[in-house]
């Protein structure tokens, strides 16, 4: 079985510091992306601000910000889990529907992406490792 779980947020120093300071960048600059400030893009965000610190928070120091890492892979299943909604239900394209009016994407499509990434981010937010085996 894969151990992306423990690569990820194993602690390496490594793979901290080239991460973080891109991270952190990125949170600092996002703000000012924003040209009108509206609900949903506040909600938006906010988001990804949480998203982007704890991200930084469970690099520096997995074990200590344990719940910082739960809350990374809880922001990507609420990610995939709107975009599963959005595609199946508020497109208009129906979950019957293989091909819409957006290149690429499709109900079906959304559905795989949160079956291989969104469901195992959901198992470990609630378990804290990615694997059934307790380790």
């Amino acid at each position: 079985m894969s151990k992306f779980g423990k690569t990820l947020f194993g602690g390496s120093r490594f793979i901290f510091w080239a991460l973080a300071p891109v991270l952190l960048f990125c949170a600092a600059l996002l703000p000012s992306l924003v040209s009108e400030w509206t609900a949903p893009r506040v909600i938006f965000v906010s988001l990804v601000e949480v998203f982007l610190f704890s991200l930084i928070l469970g690099l520096y120091d997995p074990q200590r910000f344990r719940w910082a890492t739960r809350c990374v892979t809880g922001v990507v299943f609420c990610a995939y889990l709107a975009y599963v909604v959005d595609e199946a239900f508020l497109s208009g394209k129906g979950a019957g529907s293989a091909s819409g009016g957006r290149p690429g994407l499709s109900p079906w499509k959304a559905i795989a992406g949160f079956i291989a990434i969104g469901l195992p981010c959901l198992w470990y937010t609630m378990f804290g490792r990615f694997s059934l085996r307790n380790y």
